[in-house]
């Protein structure tokens, strides 16, 4: 397997099979300390979006954190603006969302950092698949599934994770053997009741992270999508930034739209759609993708069977991510935390590709309404290899390691072992990228 999807990966001319091709022989330990020590060029314009998210993650985590722990936090993001986004919003049982902070515990421990800065995608659905059954709404531990919550299946498929609200945690079987003993982790959580599902995962991770041991352990410091909001609201408060002239001033808009559309018709394209326009909308607990009208006035669902309406002007957009009922969607995400303040977000494979097509469409749009200096444009527009966090295969030792996690369990050894692992034989046979074919395919049936 492993050489037939390095194969494809090169064949299709992937950005993470290049990265492969380049990084195969490194040490993960190597890796992780050049991956976390990244500095981007100095430009003015940068480093006052670097401030506005900066004031997003103060803001994000009042009353949350002591000030002045909040003041270590901000401090340590504007000295090295580094952000961890591979993880969707569920629990750190999950063997994906627990690697993530795994290899960005090892590369943070290697530099003068103390905080672990998440922010896990909550707009994802709570049930993204049903046979098996998988997504956050599940936790597969040693004993078999468990239901998270105290929902209905119905309830829950019609969910995202940001807007789920009122849940208990329930850890009830689902198939799983009914005699077997969940981790006192769990049970410690077992009918803890929450605003909302992202509320719970947050604590529920922070909780773990806590109680479990690493090497020169780094405080797990977790957000969801609020702080894109967040950062997003700043942004769009300042009328001379450019993300208010391209979503707002109609010509700009226009061409704005246009880029995206082309581009995602193209063969350059592999990841990015134009599902939404910019944002999603809260439809009761579920998020729905939300379309432009043609003269630009109105936000409307993308569904007919499902009604959001919302006014497509500055303010409106504001208030609206304020009080929660939008969300940006993953471009408008990305251009607010990682492109305009050239954050260094670590994430999936995916996102290895994702970041530079979005680039693309930003730079296009730009050059083609004469609307940023040339130089601003080169500081944030034109694509570095970014890195990832998907080095490390997820074994069956290391998974059944995860699923059995408790207060006290020790990972320093694994860190040791795997850190000493080129990157190529931590990653086994490749097949947790496999799912790339999915993309591919995709791109070949719109060739026609």
């Amino acid at each position: 397997m492993r050489e037939e999807i390095l194969g494809q990966l090169a064949a299709e001319k992937t950005r993470i099979g290049e990265f492969f091709k380049r990084k195969g022989n490194q040490t993960v330990i190597d890796y992780t300390r050049e991956m976390t020590s990244y500095e981007s060029p100095f430009n003015a314009n940068v480093i006052n979006d670097r401030e506005t998210v900066a004031g997003g993650i103060a803001d994000n985590l009042e009353g949350r954190a002591n000030p002045d722990q909040v003041m270590e936090i901000v401090d340590q993001y504007k000295k090295r603006p580094i952000i961890q986004t591979g993880d969707h919003c569920e629990l750190l049982y999950n063997p994906e969302t627990f690697l993530n902070n795994f290899v960005y515990q090892m590369g943070m421990r290697q530099v003068d950092a103390q905080y672990l800065l998440t922010q896990q995608c909550s707009t994802v659905r709570m049930i993204q698949g049903r046979n098996p059954l998988r997504g956050p709404a599940f936790v597969e531990l040693e004993g078999g599934l468990y239901r998270v919550f105290d929902k209905s299946k119905k309830k829950l498929t019609r969910s995202n994770v940001a807007t789920l609200s009122n849940v208990d945690f329930t850890f009830k079987p689902e198939g799983a053997d009914p005699t077997a003993s969940l981790p006192s982790l769990l049970t410690d959580l077992q009918g803890m009741s929450f605003h909302s599902a992202a509320d719970a995962f947050l604590y529920a991770n922070k909780y773990t992270w806590e109680r479990i041991h690493f090497e020169d352990k780094k405080d797990l410091i977790l957000f969801d999508e609020s702080l894109s909001s967040d950062v997003l609201i700043h942004l769009l408060e300042n009328s001379d930034h450019p993300l208010n002239t391209l979503l707002f001033d109609e010509r700009a808009l226009a061409v704005f739209k246009d880029e995206i559309h082309a581009f995602v018709a193209s063969d350059e394209c592999l990841i990015l759609n134009d599902i939404s326009d910019f944002f999603y909308g809260k439809h009761g607990d579920e998020l729905i993708g939300l379309k432009l009208t043609d003269d630009f006035s109105t936000l409307v669902g993308s569904d007919s069977n499902r009604s959001f309406r919302t006014a497509y002007t500055r303010e409106a957009i504001i208030n609206s991510l304020k009080n929660r009922t939008l969300y940006p969607n993953l471009m408008l995400s990305m251009l607010a935390l990682s492109i305009f303040p050239q954050s260094r977000v670590l994430g999936g494979s995916s996102q290895v590709e994702y970041i530079p097509e979005i680039q693309a469409v930003l730079r296009r749009t730009c050059i083609r309404l004469d609307l940023l200096p040339n130089d601003y444009i080169s500081a944030i527009a034109y694509p570095q290899i970014n890195p990832t966090l998907s080095v490390i295969a997820r074994s069956p030792q290391l998974k059944h390691a995860i699923q059995r996690m408790d207060k006290d369990t020790d990972f320093t050894q694994w860190e040791q072992e795997i850190g000493s692992l080129t990157i190529d034989a931590s990653m086994g046979d490749y097949g947790h990228l496999a799912y790339f074919d999915s993309y591919f395919q995709r791109r070949k049936a719109r060739k026609g």
